[in-house]
């Protein structure tokens, strides 16, 4: 699974014992799939980890799950953040339902809001990320909800003005709803299909409108 001779290598040349932790670090956690059992090993190598942790891809089904994240993450590993993938879901609306004093249009209209500010928040928290996927609500046909996903959308280009990739679970069309996508630098679309989805297409201007040394390939 992981070549140990190879990291034996490295020791004899970086010629020190934090080289070779951190390139065990490095061999187990950044794996495809990860041996998350050594953080358990002992205080210090769940210390020592942490930078190389942060530094994988993470995936989040909801902002519910990604907000949780960030609460109990430090700033300095947040900066390590570089990929991440986000799912957008509907806001838990039970709370107008215990509240029957409450003007409900008003309230329902400032839940979203306030969701759109954590959201705006959340990318400030992560501003070392390069690569972004997001997948939008599942079908709903709530005007607040899509305000909500293209609102949050258009915060991208914003917080992220050199972000080097972002993917959309959608249809090209949305960028006449979010124009402000096409200032970045490559953005692709790809649209969610159940648990399978189709390869990302690239914005058609994307590719042909920047030098060829200046594409990124992942």
């Amino acid at each position: 699974m992981y070549d140990i001779r190879s990291l034996g290598h490295r020791r004899q040349r970086s010629g020190g014992h934090a080289e070779l932790r951190i390139a065990i670090y490095e061999a187990t956690l950044l794996h495809p799939h990860p041996n998350l059992a050594l953080l358990r090993a002992c205080r210090q190598i769940a210390m020592e980890a942490q930078p190389t942790l942060y530094q994988r891809p993470f995936t989040f089904a909801s902002q519910a799950t990604l907000f949780a994240f960030l609460a109990r993450s430090r700033s300095v590993n947040l900066k390590r953040v570089r990929t991440l993938t986000l799912r957008l879901t509907d806001i838990d609306l039970s709370a107008l339902l215990l509240d029957g004093t409450r003007q409900t249009r008003t309230s329902v209209w400032r839940l979203y809001q306030e969701q759109l500010e954590r959201l705006d928040q959340a990318l400030a928290s992560l501003p070392s990320v390069a690569e972004l996927t997001v997948t939008p609500p599942r079908a709903s046909r709530s005007q607040l909800l899509r305000g909500l996903y293209l609102s949050f959308l258009a915060l991208i280009p914003r917080r992220y003005p050199h972000l080097k990739r972002l993917v959309v679970d959608d249809e090209e069309e949305l960028l006449e709803s979010v124009p402000g996508l096409r200032g970045l630098e490559d953005v692709c679309f790809g649209v969610a299909s159940g648990e399978q989805r189709d390869a990302p297409r690239r914005r058609r201007d994307s590719v042909t409108s920047l030098p060829q040394d200046g594409v990124k390939h992942s």
